[in-house]
């Protein structure tokens, strides 16, 4: 993405340098610089944007300027006029979201991405509820970002997401429904704006992040929209997504999800990862596999990682374990620790046995077909 130069005029030099870092923390394709009213003033300097951060720029506004209030009533945006205003304690996604808005009305230039990468789809799948498919999912996004350094963007397909748990949403983020709204109904409103693929909905205001930098959109209230798109739709979800030239993985957990979307979105996964809590194989995983085969094709079976997750496995079972489960067949999980940290989130270990097993998995997930 292209640099954006933006200039912070404010007296408060401390605000200053928090909202420098806050907008940073979220993207880094902006340079600040930090100026009192009296410096700016007497140095002449061209910047795409000012965010001036007192009542000397409340009425005349102009030029580039983007004036930071003190109330959340005085926000004004006026893309026919010229005017902006933003309230100057919004969480920093939010932020970041509209000022990207605003340089587009400003200057007439959108910040694009300089060049489309690739980007690896990795699915989470299972036959059955309780076996451990969410927990595998953001312990293997865990992986990658924390020991990998790849750029994670964790995607719950859940009918009601449980993302909440494990991320806390920051207040001003919009969520999936919103960003779904944009993308169908103002980005494609007609045939020349779907032809430009680079005009997609801005990401940074609806994201919400863990203490590793995964990201994932912020829960909806109520049902999954995701789970509402039709498959045509999700292909352009799905594409605004790698588009964005933001992430190297991203990592669906579709749980038991096998309408004709989700089974879609199995299909254009490069390796699927499917978990079942029972050694032997259960007339369940046999229909739920069948029907994955008939959508999808016998060579779907080359791109699948079976996984047996030990930790919901019933102890009885456990004695058997060497006859019934063949590693040349499958993975094994361990039981992995789980616990609620501070703010009330779930946590993932990723020590031990647990975190050996996923580090494997991860490798695995990421192989050549």
């Amino acid at each position: 993405m292209e640099s954006i130069f933006v200039a912070i005029v404010t007296d408060d030099r401390e605000y200053g340098r928090s909202l420098s870092l806050g907008i940073l923390s979220v993207c880094r394709s902006f340079i600040i610089r930090i100026y009192s009213a009296k410096e700016f003033l007497s140095e002449t300097r061209e910047f795409d944007m000012v965010l001036w951060d007192g009542n000397e720029a409340k009425e005349a506004y102009g030029g580039r300027i983007v004036y930071l209030a003190e109330k959340p009533s005085e926000v004004l945006k006026s893309a026919a006029l010229k005017r902006f205003c933003i309230y100057k304690y919004s969480a920093a996604a939010s932020m970041v979201a509209a000022l990207f808005e605003i340089y587009e009305a400003l200057t007439g230039r959108r910040a694009v991405n300089l060049k489309r990468q690739e980007v690896r789809l990795l699915a989470f799948s299972s036959c059955e509820g309780g076996s451990g498919c969410t927990t595998a999912a953001m312990a293997a996004a865990q992986e990658f970002c924390r020991f990998q350094e790849k750029r994670v963007l964790y995607l719950s397909f859940e009918e009601y997401e449980s993302t909440g748990d494990y991320m806390k949403p920051e207040e001003g983020v919009k969520g999936t429904a919103v960003y779904l709204y944009n993308l169908f109904n103002k980005i494609y409103s007609d045939e020349k704006t779907m032809r430009d693929e680079q005009r997609r909905p801005f990401l940074e205001g609806h994201m919400v992040r863990d203490d590793f930098g995964i990201e994932a959109f912020a829960p909806s209230v109520g049902r999954n929209p995701l789970r509402e798109l039709k498959p045509d739709e999700m292909d352009r979800f799905m594409a605004s997504l790698i588009d964005s030239n933001r992430y190297d993985v991203i990592i669906m957990d579709l749980g038991t999800w096998t309408s004709r979307t989700g089974l879609e979105c199995i299909d254009m996964a490069e390796k699927i990862c499917f978990i079942t809590k029972a050694q032997n194989g259960t007339s369940r995983e046999e229909q739920y596999i069948s029907q994955v085969i008939c959508h999808c094709g016998q060579d779907i079976m080359d791109k699948t990682i079976s996984l047996i997750n030990k930790g919901y496995v019933p102890r009885s079972a456990e004695t058997d374990e060497k006859s019934t489960a063949s590693s040349e067949d499958h993975m094994v999980l361990s039981r992995g620790k789980a616990f609620v940290g501070e703010g009330k989130r779930i946590r993932i270990a990723l020590e031990g046995e647990f975190g050996r097993e996923i580090g494997e998995l991860c490798e695995k997930m990421v192989e050549p077909v």
